[in-house]
This record gives C-alpha cells, sequence and structure tokens, in this order.
C-alpha cells in the first residue's frame, strides 16, 4: 500500500494535535497553503523530538510546548503527505485492531515471506500518556535472523517514527516515549533475550 500521495493545492486545512505525556492533547489549525506547508517541513525534520522547544504562533498568541513533554503529533489534513521512513521501511500506516487480526489471517495463509522481497507486521504502540496507536508497517524482508530479531531494539532507537493517518494526514511518534511495543505476528523477531510468556491484557490503574 503506497500512501505517498502528494498534498495538492486543495488540501490546505490542517488540524495539529499534540498529545502530551500526562494525557492531554492541544489542537492548533491552519488553512493558509503557504504555512501549512511551512508547518509540514518542519514535522519532516528527522530530529523532530531533538529540539527543545515547539513554539506555535499565530496574531493572537504564541504557545511554547517542551519537545520532552510530547507523545506524539498528529497532523491531520486531506490527502497524504511524503513522508522519510526509517530504513527498509515501504510504508507505515494506521491501522485498526480488527484490521490487525484480518492481516493476521491473511499473513498465516500465505505463509512466511522470502528474503528481499515484502513482509507487513501489525504494531500496536503505547505510550507515557496512555496514547495507543496501531500501525500496518510494510518492510523489505530482512536476508537473516539476526536482522529479524534487530527490528526491536531498533524500533526504540529511532529519532522518530513517522506514519501516515487513515483518514489522511501524518503523524509522529516519540521512541523515546514509548511504554509498550507489541508486534504481530512474532515471526522470527523475538530477540535472544526474550521471555517465554504470550501478552494476556494491559491494565491501566
Amino acid at each position: 500500500m503506497n500512501m505517498q500521495t502528494p498534498v495538492t493545492a486543495d488540501d490546505t486545512d490542517l488540524t495539529l494535535e499534540v498529545c502530551a505525556d500526562d494525557g492531554s492533547r492541544t489542537e492548533f489549525y491552519q488553512s493558509d497553503p503557504v504555512s501549512v506547508a511551512q508547518v509540514l517541513g518542519f514535522l519532516a525534520a528527522p530530529r523532530l523530538f531533538s529540539q527543545p522547544l515547539f513554539v506555535l504562533a499565530s496574531e493572537r498568541s504564541v504557545t511554547s510546548i517542551p519537545a520532552r513533554s510530547v507523545d506524539m503529533i498528529l497532523a491531520r489534513m486531506p490527502g497524504a503527505p511524503p513522508l522519510s521512513l526509517p530504513q527498509g521501511w515501504v510504508s507505515a500506516v494506521e491501522t485498526s485492531l480488527e484490521a490487525i487480526h484480518g492481516d493476521l489471517a491473511l499473513s498465516e495463509e500465505s505463509g512466511p515471506a522470502e528474503a528481499g522481497g515484502r513482509c507487513a507486521s501489525l504494531v500496536e504502540i503505547h505510550t507515557l500518556g496512555d496514547w495507543m496507536i496501531h500501525l500496518r508497517l510494510e518492510m523489505l524482508v530482512p536476508s537473516t535472523r539476526q536482522e529479524h530479531r534487530q527490528f526491536l531494539p531498533h524500533f526504540f532507537e529511532l529519532p522518530v517514527i513517522p506514519f501516515h493517518l487513515k483518514a489522511g494526514g501524518a503523524g509522529f511518534l516519540n521512541p523515546q516515549k514509548i511504554t509498550r511495543v507489541t508486534v504481530y505476528p512474532a515471526g522470527n523477531q523475538s530477540p535472544d533475550i526474550a521471555l517465554p510468556a504470550d501478552l494476556l491484557r494491559c491494565v491501566r490503574r
């Protein structure tokens, strides 16, 4: 699934949601095409979450948000802006838990993908602020078992996790704010240090 649909001049309504580690969500809006392009260019920075502050300004107000407090940024708009995905990723798209179960059934029927081809993983991500996102990741199939097992450790080392929103737009997740990642199917991705236990449930007090 290729979600790299160019953003046109008509795709100018942008709603920006900043999801924080205290569970709060702050929303901003912009409809000017030049300003929307400026915001999207800023979000595409490879080290988005390494800067000290996010500053958003209009004629009426200026808002400053410490980058260290942000779990995730969602840019909701028509179309799908181009994303710079991590090496080996073909696409990263928001999905639903129901779609995950459907994709799992299909992957079990089709069997394992060959090295050098493409494979899909379904990823459930939870953050410190109790935000949750389900992603369908399409990736190039690693050639060795060791490369398979490096997927999860490498996932937490990424500076930012970009993905497309299923309703249009893009999301940017801060890996340092992730509290849990669950990948389906397990395949060959289990690290050598993995303990033998199946996920039952996650309860938040």
